[in-house]
């Protein structure tokens, strides 16, 4: 279902066809909650899923931090590895408050993490501190749930046959009095069930981006 759709079903649910009552910002402000819920549902089970990576080309400079902006999905670091060649190893991290320190974080940071760079997040940006070397800095990283708004606008990371899902979990939130009625109760927690079941079938499955980020370790 694409937002026009699903703007459509939750409606109807709040016998308000004409949204006479509720507006399209207040729609779709339940249903995207909607979607964070079962997206984090589904991350829960599988610690693999809605991540995706980015690489940033690292150039050696002793004086100066390697800085550049974050994807626009970006939610939160999954991981970090520093590429050369064939050779993957996982970079640890420094705060930003602490960066200028690194020089001698890196070597605490190396024991944990075979390499000797430290990578750090700074509001939308990622950096390197003082890059030591030349190489590639792959960031796998969670993303942020699509937010819904426009009516063409679809969730390519939720299985189609939870569409419905994220719609009821909206409704819940908007009319709690809901769950009270045996008729939505039962359905609701069906659509749950199968969120739950799809969750766990995804985690022996590869992600829906076709990678293992943690395949190397």
């Amino acid at each position: 279902m694409n937002f026009a759709q699903m703007r459509e079903m939750f409606l109807d649910y709040m016998d308000d066809p004409r949204a006479q009552s509720w507006d399209e910002n207040k729609v779709a402000r339940f249903i995207n909650r909607g979607v964070e819920h079962i997206t984090n549902v589904m991350r829960a089970n599988n610690r693999n899923d809605f991540v995706a990576s980015t690489d940033f080309a690292i150039t050696s400079d002793s004086s100066n931090d390697f800085r550049q902006a974050l994807p626009a999905d970006f939610l939160q670091v999954n991981h970090v590895e520093r590429i050369l060649g064939e050779t993957r190893v996982p970079m640890a991290s420094v705060s930003f408050g602490n960066r200028d320190g690194a020089g001698g974080a890196r070597l605490q940071g190396a024991k944990g993490a075979q390499g000797s760079d430290l990578y750090f997040i700074h509001g939308t940006e990622f950096g390197v501190a003082r890059p030591s070397g030349t190489y590639t800095a792959r960031l796998w990283y969670i993303q942020a749930p699509t937010e819904l708004g426009d009516d063409a606008d679809t969730l390519p990371e939720v299985p189609s046959d939870l569409h419905n899902a994220v719609v009821l979990y909206g409704v819940r939130l908007a009319k709690p009095s809901f769950l009270k009625a045996d008729g939505f109760r039962d359905v609701y927690n069906e659509e749950m069930a199968k969120v739950r079941s799809v969750a766990v079938r995804r985690a022996g499955e590869p992600t829906h981006t076709g990678i293992d980020p943690h395949a190397a370790f």
